[in-house]
């Protein structure tokens, strides 16, 4: 399950994030869900605005070159998955 909330403060967050608007750049097809129990792959997000519910804290970076994980937001549920299954310990 992956229930993320985004910090905006760096050293608090479990890695960091960028997001390309270029799937071939992306570590991870990720989808944004609204509902949290489509959330039971490490590939569809559900956000949380309460911290302590949150499994993974991540903060979202403007320089990909910080990022320990580069993202593509894709548009439906079906299109989530990892594109470099290296960086997929980062959600464990």
């Amino acid at each position: 399950m992956a229930i993320i909330y985004k910090t905006n403060i760096q050293s608090e967050a479990d890695f960091l994030a960028f997001s390309t608007d270029i799937r071939s750049e992306a570590d991870l097809s990720v989808f944004w869900s609204q509902d949290r129990f489509d959330a039971q792959e490490s590939m569809i997000w559900y956000p949380t605005e309460i911290e302590t519910e949150a499994q993974k804290k991540v903060f979202m970076t403007t320089f990909k070159s910080e990022a320990d994980l580069v993202i593509f937001e894709c548009e439906y549920k079906h299109e989530a998955e990892w594109l470099n299954s290296s960086k997929e310990g980062l959600m464990v």
